[in-house]
């Protein structure tokens, strides 16, 4: 089922005979259900280009590069299940998508609030036409008023569903998922990440929902969070399971479960999810400056990167920072309470 991903020499191959198609730009959405670029695409060609600029940053670890490929293989399923096939171009997002809508095909894409990639997301927007598939707010009117309002609309609103059949894709492969692993090197060594892909986030959707009564009083406790929590963090971030479909099977829960505070405490985190990802889209700069000037520049004159490179190893001799920071060194995963705790500790070093 993935003999289509193989490799192709440049420049793209297209079936001359082909008519215009619409490509499907996959990015954070690495699913085919709840999808809006590929619903209302007439007849879609779904592609993902493998960005060296993403490969080859220092805080994108081989692990989450490993889920992304797991992810692709089962995103290539989908597609090979309803008659099509996921497409693998390498380079420069924008110069791609270029290419290919200079031969005569339409680009389309979920557009995305994802602070690392800004400038990409500027130019994508500007150059092709980018569709609303979760509840941020992305017409850039500025703050949107009664924002809580519309997001629960959506998270309540029913759910797009994706073609029963999707005519062959006219386009080729150029590179394939073991060529970039060989190319960029990825050998990860993390543990705690799960396989990707949406048939994957599903299994742990059901399994979290059938125990999910313990979740309220599991949270903050490292040892109980581990098997408490729904660990959904990476399918959600990737797509490989839209965040309206967790929230809704979530809230089926309400009328099943006596500990209703478990639901509401899991739907809130859901929502939030959402709630910071507008809050990117509305100030694309909230990474790189503090929010309150007065914070600006706190603590940069006793910045000590021998104490930095301490709590990166986790030997500050702060006994549960220094665990947490392990555990996440050796797994990738870190429940929420210590991921905060640890990141304030920081602020201070």
């Amino acid at each position: 089922q993935y003999k289509h991903f193989i490799y192709r020499e440049k420049p793209i191959k297209i079936k001359q005979y082909q008519d215009s198609v619409e490509i499907i730009w996959h990015r954070r959405d690495l699913r085919t259900s709840d999808n809006r670029a590929l619903a209302e695409a007439p007849d879609p060609a779904p592609v993902y280009i493998f960005d060296p600029e993403w490969l080859e940053n220092d805080l994108v670890s081989d692990a989450r590069i490993e889920f992304v490929f797991e992810s692709l293989k089962d995103l290539n399923r989908q597609y090979v299940e309803k008659g099509s096939h996921l497409v693998l171009l390498h380079g420069d997002p924008v110069e791609k998508l270029g290419e290919l809508e200079r031969k005569g095909h339409d680009v389309t894409f979920n557009m995305d609030a994802d602070h690392f990639h800004q400038e990409l997301e500027k130019d994508a927007r500007k150059k092709f036409r980018g569709m609303k598939n979760s509840a941020v707010d992305s017409s850039g009117r500025g703050k949107a008023e009664n924002w809580e309002n519309d997001a629960k609309e959506w998270f309540d609103s029913e759910r797009v569903s994706a073609p029963e059949r999707i005519s062959g894709n006219p386009l080729e492969s150029e590179v394939s998922l073991d060529e970039i692993r060989r190319k960029y090197d990825i050998r990860p060594e993390k543990k705690k990440f799960g396989k990707g892909g949406t048939r994957k986030a599903r299994i742990r959707l059901e399994k979290f929902l059938k125990n999910m009564e313990s979740y309220s009083g599991s949270i903050s406790s490292p040892s109980k969070a581990e098997s408490s929590t729904s660990h959904l963090s990476p399918y959600i971030r990737y797509g490989c399971i839209s965040p309206r479909e967790v929230y809704q099977k979530a809230a089926e829960k309400k009328y099943e479960v006596e500990n209703t505070q478990s639901v509401e405490m899991f739907l809130d985190r859901v929502f939030w999810q959402q709630h910071f990802n507008q809050k990117i889209e509305d100030n694309p700069e909230l990474f790189e400056k503090a929010i309150n000037p007065v914070y600006e520049g706190l603590h940069r004159e006793r910045k000590n990167e021998r104490k930095i490179q301490a709590w990166k190893n986790g030997k500050t001799g702060y006994p549960l920072i220094d665990a947490s920071m392990r555990a996440l060194v050796e797994t990738g995963w870190l429940n929420f309470r210590m991921r905060a705790m640890c990141a304030s500790f920081f602020s201070y070093i």
